[in-house]
């Protein structure tokens, strides 16, 4: 089992700032972002969960989870709470050998409570406004002789986050149960399989599937527009990269964007314009508004505060280590997070979503 403990005081993280004068400090003080924190290491065994306050760059950390070496760390964030999914130690497949955590610096004095295990490598929960925590777990199916992918048994569950208890939700035979958002009741979820690639609607309290659309299968980066009704992702067709906006009231689906030289990711924001990587690794598209305040590289949203001020962006320089920044959109101001590590983004705490999935 995955060793978890609480660290006194995490490593210092770094703060670049460079804040316009028209911000209030009562602004910045309301913002803070969860990251997980892991070494630049191939063979790194622990990751930090931390909470970063954008006002001082004060970095409080709420856990350290020991893992196996090669392990992805991701997370989502709901009412001040944490939720990671982490790989464990044991002997063979890690096709399945997650678990999920709930990390709030209190919970039995450890900073972090292991809630349930099977869950899919690299996957991430969905802490959901119903109260439950959304996982993907699964079983693995027999090794197929004929070169085709494996199939496994895979299930999503709603995992209780006060007791770990777990109800059944939806099972498949297939690939993947990618969960890629909610929406009024709904879980939408990324279904692939032996014969498709759909996005299916799902409804959170009886698994009854409700609506499908087929899609090409390299669908990712999903983010949904609660007010709209609407979600984006990033896909390929043909020989481009698309941006593709779902409408979840009628499953039709509109292309909105294409770009044969690279893949845009794209983040949904409040005011129903959408924020993307520009052409040609040119900085970030915001609402058509192209700004590159972090240089030369490839720039992806990841997370946004429910009011759309502050973006959480990743940053892959033209060399060296990927960069993660907060990012105000009004005056493209920027906050860079932490030093010589990696840091994945979780969420903005407090805000509705932890974001793009």
């Amino acid at each position: 089992m995955v060793g978890v403990s609480l660290k006194k005081l995490g490593p210092a993280v770094l703060v670049a700032f460079a804040f316009a004068s028209n911000v209030s400090e009562a602004q910045r003080a309301s913002v803070q972002l969860a990251v997980i924190a892991t070494p630049h290491d191939a063979d790194a065994t622990s990751s930090e969960v931390r909470v970063i306050s954008l006002d001082t760059g004060a970095s409080r950390t709420l856990a350290a989870l020991h893992h196996p070496s090669g392990a992805v760390v991701r997370g989502d964030t709901r009412s001040g709470v944490v939720f990671v999914v982490s790989d464990e130690d044991g002997p063979g497949d890690r096709s399945w050998g997650a678990a999920l955590y709930r990390v709030d610096g209190r919970v039995d004095g450890a900073g972090a409570r292991r809630l349930v295990g099977g869950v899919g490598h690299a996957r991430r929960p969905l802490a959901s406004v119903d109260g439950w925590v959304y996982v993907e777990r699964g079983t693995a199916g027999p090794d197929p002789t004929d070169g085709r992918l494996r199939v496994d048994d895979v299930h999503l569950d709603a995992v209780d986050p006060a007791t770990g208890a777990i109800r059944a939700v939806y099972t498949f035979k297939g690939y993947a149960l990618h969960l890629a958002g909610e929406q009024s009741g709904s879980l939408i979820v990324y279904r692939v399989g032996p014969q498709r690639a759909e996005v299916i609607s799902i409804d959170a309290s009886s698994g009854a599937m409700k609506s499908s659309v087929t899609v090409p299968p390299y669908a990712r980066d999903f983010s949904v527009d609660d007010a709209r009704r609407t979600m984006v992702f990033a896909d390929r067709r043909s020989d481009a990269w698309t941006v593709e906006q779902l409408d979840l009231s009628t499953f039709a689906l509109t292309t909105v964007s294409s770009d044969p030289d690279q893949q845009s990711s794209p983040l949904a924001l409040v005011d129903g314009s959408i924020a993307r990587t520009a052409p040609r690794r040119s900085g970030l598209s915001i609402g058509g508004r192209i700004i590159s305040p972090l240089g030369a590289g490839f720039d992806a949203p990841l997370a946004s505060t429910d009011d759309g001020a502050w973006l959480a962006v990743l940053h892959v320089p033209t060399a060296g280590f990927d960069e993660t920044y907060a990012l105000e959109s009004a005056t493209s101001r920027t906050v860079k997070i932490g030093g010589a590590e990696r840091i994945d983004a979780v969420g903005f705490m407090g805000a509705r979503s932890g974001g793009a999935r």
